[in-house]
């Protein structure tokens, strides 16, 4: 399971695949037949989800939010180049372990279907309100990530910081501002073919 960097899921079938093989006996091997095709039943259970426009459980919202790179490997997969493991693994820095079990995951949220050896993202989208307990992580996600970005100093990014004085009128112009910015960022967005990933963090607060 290790040299084949197998997720969770399929390190327990590949166990089972291998004691049935070993089964010393008829009733054994049906045993762990059994047991082969109650993960093949749940696996399809799991794929017919793709095809409801509901939102995720709470559990799932809370993993999914956890870390970065959920929410990155969901995004590269809009991508037609980023399909397989090794590639979206590379892209992302992580181990083709981790990858695996990012994957395994995101498909089992009914987010990404698996065809083969290749995956790609469902109709199913993810609204994440200011009042949900995860909004705070998924900002400090990407912050970190902001953060690790400054390194860099590529050209095409943008990177930001100041701090000012201003009056209490035109607090609420600028905040109006940003958030108009916002919805035309968005809106060229949606329009956009998708070519690249990026993270697009604003913030506008009172010290």
């Amino acid at each position: 399971n290790q040299c084949l960097n197998h997720s969770e899921e399929e390190a327990e079938f590949f166990y089972l695949l291998v004691q049935m093989d070993r089964a010393g006996t008829h009733t054994l091997r049906e045993y762990f037949a059994k047991k082969l095709e109650k993960i093949r039943e749940k696996r399809l259970v799991l794929k017919d989800r793709l095809q409801i426009q509901e939102g995720m459980s709470e559990l799932d919202r809370a993993r999914y939010y956890s870390a970065w790179y959920y929410t990155g490997a969901h995004i590269l997969l809009t991508m037609p180049q980023y399909r397989t493991r090794a590639v979206i693994g590379k892209k992302l820095g992580v181990s083709t372990k981790k990858i695996a079990e990012i994957l395994e995951f995101l498909v089992n949220a009914g987010l990404v279907r698996e065809e083969g050896d290749q995956y790609f993202p469902t109709q199913n989208r993810i609204h994440l309100g200011n009042d949900s307990p995860e909004v705070i992580k998924h900002h400090t996600n990407w912050r970190m990530r902001a953060i690790l970005a400054l390194e860099r100093e590529a050209q095409q990014e943008l990177h930001y910081s100041s701090v000012v004085s201003l009056s209490q009128e035109d607090i609420g112009w600028v905040k109006e501002t940003l958030l108009k910015a916002i919805e035309q960022v968005k809106g060229k967005v949606k329009e956009s073919k998708e070519e690249e990933v990026f993270s697009f963090c604003m913030d506008w607060f009172q010290m």
